[in-house]
């Protein structure tokens, strides 16, 4: 209805025929043919429905999906609690090596590096995170 090219692009659900329709009769029918002007304003209302329909479902979904990353979060900075808990303090390190040094960084909040220390019968046990070095070190 206006001077500029438009680019429609249309999925049919069943067999139908397009019948384009020339602007110049479609602004001529708009005022002249109340029915055809319903006709559009009523297609151009029901697209705009749409539209605010989905719109709000994808509002919905955005909120939905921030109060989950909010709990996922909630739930990493947990764990990193525990698994400072977990971990060797500097003071125990100290304790039982004259000279060491380690290297914790997590990639974001929670690692998935753990070591473990341990004094048990005069011996120190120290573990890596899957276990593979277990160290009898006294």
């Amino acid at each position: 209805m206006i001077d500029t090219p438009a680019i429609t692009y249309a999925k049919a659900k069943q067999k139908s025929k397009f019948i384009p329709v020339p602007k110049e009769l479609s602004n001529l029918w708009f005022v002249k043919y109340p029915s055809w002007r319903h006709y559009i304003i009523g297609l151009y209302q029901n697209r705009l429905d749409e539209l605010i329909r989905q719109n709000e479902r994808v509002v919905a979904q955005n909120e939905m999906i921030e109060i989950q990353k909010n709990q996922i979060i909630q739930s990493i900075n947990y764990a990193r609690n525990i698994q400072k808990a977990v971990l060797p303090v500097e003071g125990q390190l100290k304790e039982f090596f004259a000279d060491y040094f380690t290297r914790y960084i997590p990639k974001d909040i929670v690692s998935g590096d753990f070591y473990w220390t341990y004094y048990l019968n005069n011996k120190v046990l120290y573990a890596d995170a899957t276990g593979h070095r277990c160290l009898d070190l006294l």
